[in-house]
Parts: C-alpha cells; sequence; structure tokens
C-alpha cells in the first residue's frame, strides 16, 4: 500500500499486514485469572509484521506513478518525443523554405515575367500592323499592365487616325475636276501623312482617278497649230490650216487666199505657251511666219521662241508669207503650244 513517509514526506509504498483468518482453537488461549473479578480471556496479540520502509527508485517511482497516478509519462517516452518533435521541427522547416521558394517562382513567372511577355507580344504585333483596330485592341487588353512607352505609342496611333478622318474629310471638300493639279495635290499630300490611314484605300482610288483626268487634260492642253500649203508665191494651190483658214471666195467663181490661219482664241483663265515649232519647204530661202494678235502686235517665231505666252482672253493667227518661186513649193509649219491654268 501507498502511504506518506513521516520522516522524509515522500510516498513510499509498505506491506499490508499479514492477518490469519482461520478459526482460534482452544489451545490458543491462556489460562483465565481471575482476580475478584471475572475472568477475562487472553487474546493472543497480533503484532503486525515489521513495516518495510524504503525509498523507492526512480524508475520504480516512476511505474508506481504511471501505475497509480496514471498522469506523468515515462521519462524515456518524455526524450523520445522530444526527439521526435525536434525532428519534426527540422523537417518542416526545409519544406516551408522549399515551398515559398517555389510559390516566389511562380508568383514571378505567373504573375510578373509572363504577363510583361505577352504584353510585349501584343505590342509588337499592334505596331506591325501600325492601324487603330490594333492600337485600340492594344490599350483594351492592357489596361492597366501596358508599359508607359507602349501605351504612349498605342495612344498616338488612335490620335493620328482621329486626325486621320479630319484630314480625309479636309481633302475631299477641296477635290474638284475643275482643279485637277489641285485635286491631285491634296490626295498625294493625305496619302504621304497618312501611308496607313483608315481612308487610304479610297484616297489612292480618288488618285489613280485624277490622274487619268490630268493625263487626258494634259493631253487636251497640248495645242498644236498646223499649215500646210502648195504654192509659188503669185497664185495658191491649196492651203490648209487645222483651226481654218483665212480666205474668201472670189467673183469669178475661185478662191482668195490669205496665206494666214484664222484667229484662235485663248479660253479666259489659260494661256497659250508656245513651246516649239517645226518648219520646212521645199525652196530655198522663205520669211519667218508671224503670230499676229488680235490687237495688231505681231512676232515670228523665230523671234518668239520658247515661252512666248499669248494670254487668256485674247485671239491670235499665224501669218504665213510666202516667198516668190519659178515653180510650186510645198510649205509645212507646226507651231506647238501648251495651255497653261494663268
Amino acid at each position: 500500500m501507498q502511504c506518506l513517509c513521516p520522516n522524509c514526506q515522500q510516498d513510499v509504498i509498505v506491506d499490508a499486514p499479514i492477518v490469519d483468518n482461520s478459526a482460534l482453537l482452544e489451545s490458543d488461549f491462556e489460562d483465565s485469572q481471575t482476580n475478584g473479578y471475572q475472568s477475562v480471556t487472553n487474546y493472543p496479540q497480533q503484532v503486525p509484521p515489521e513495516t518495510n520502509y524504503y525509498q523507492t527508485s526512480g524508475a520504480q517511482q516512476n511505474n508506481n506513478h504511471q501505475q497509480f497516478a496514471g498522469t506523468v509519462p515515462p521519462q524515456d517516452s518524455l526524450v523520445y518525443d522530444e526527439e521526435q518533435s525536434s525532428k519534426a521541427k527540422k523537417l518542416i522547416i526545409p519544406l516551408l523554405i522549399i515551398a515559398l521558394l517555389l510559390g516566389g517562382v511562380a508568383y514571378w513567372f505567373f504573375g510578373i515575367y509572363a504577363p510583361k511577355q505577352q504584353e510585349l507580344a501584343d505590342y509588337n504585333t499592334a505596331k506591325t500592323k501600325g492601324d487603330i483596330y490594333a492600337a485600340r485592341e492594344f490599350l483594351s487588353k492592357h489596361q492597366t499592365d501596358a508599359l508607359p512607352d507602349h501605351r504612349t505609342s498605342m495612344e498616338s496611333i488612335v490620335e493620328a487616325f482621329v486626325n486621320d478622318s479630319i484630314a480625309w474629310q479636309s481633302t475631299k471638300a477641296g477635290l474638284s475636276e475643275d482643279n485637277l493639279k489641285k485635286s491631285v495635290s491634296l490626295l498625294e499630300t493625305y496619302l504621304q501623312d497618312y501611308p496607313k490611314g483608315l481612308h487610304r484605300n479610297e484616297a489612292s482610288s480618288e488618285l489613280n482617278k485624277y490622274n487619268s483626268l490630268v493625263a487626258a487634260d494634259e493631253e487636251a492642253r497640248n495645242k498644236v497649230v498646223e499649215i500646210e500649203m502648195v504654192t509659188d508665191g503669185y497664185s495658191m494651190r491649196s492651203y490648209y490650216c487645222n483651226y481654218g483658214s483665212h480666205q474668201t471666195s472670189n467673183g469669178n467663181g475661185g478662191t482668195t487666199y490669205y496665206a494666214e490661219s484664222q484667229y484662235i482664241s485663248v479660253p479666259v483663265g489659260r494661256a497659250w505657251r508656245m513651246v516649239t515649232y517645226d518648219w520646212n519647204y521645199t525652196t530655198s530661202r522663205m520669211y519667218y511666219p508671224e503670230i499676229v494678235l488680235d490687237n495688231g502686235s505681231r512676232i515670228n517665231i523665230n523671234e518668239a521662241g520658247s515661252g512666248y505666252v499669248i494670254p487668256g482672253g485674247r485671239s491670235f493667227k499665224i501669218h504665213t508669207k510666202p516667198m516668190y518661186a519659178s515653180d510650186y513649193y510645198t510649205y509645212k509649219l507646226k507651231i506647238y503650244f501648251h495651255e497653261d491654268d494663268a
């Protein structure tokens, strides 16, 4: 049994007294003595065996504590648990470090690197296309993660295309078949300023159209006064001018030739600029043809030369004075003019 030692104040285990429960015999009793009193029977004195007081060992105390108290673990078990706990801590720390590193790498790749690479790829694609649709798509897709330089570049494209629309409306307003050169200039300027503009296809089509008109107009502006005659200086066998010849019928049923063209009118707002002439005849010598204005002013084509201008609103004729010869000769003259805008 367990009890508290009165000397050391520690719990000790002692043996319980041995009790004989067998029946008592008569011989176990002494003779009764009477001294004038009622006899008293002497029972055998039961002396408890010697109490075994001793201090238990530490291991035994632990076993006893566990046996009787049921709350204090063995010392070996505590040491084992501490070792296991220490091993677990040592294992968890590296795992936590690895997990943090993997988490950091994943965050860097998926949260930083991959989005930056995607933004760069989208920017290069939009920049290559260079139109407002690609720029707007980039700005919409990368509203928060676009680099400042990339955002500025795409916004510039959008702004340029807004300006493009304004410029195209202004260009169209200035187109006119009455001023072909101005129209061509406007279209060429637009295409130079907005080579990838929204209206570039329409502008190119219009430019082709106006270039065709310019070519036709240019051809029409090339003027040639052509004269042919056959004469000997005394009489005219034939006289031809593509603008009409100055001639009259005489009273004898014949024709009087004045060896000159009819008056040719220069349109108002235009001017005829002499470019060159081509003149040949089959006689030894000849008078220079003359340009005679409606105000009486006259100049021979040799003196006039290239660059001589007949202003718009005036009229002129070509006088071809013949040289006298012993026989008929052929006379051919072509004077080339260009009709300029005044």
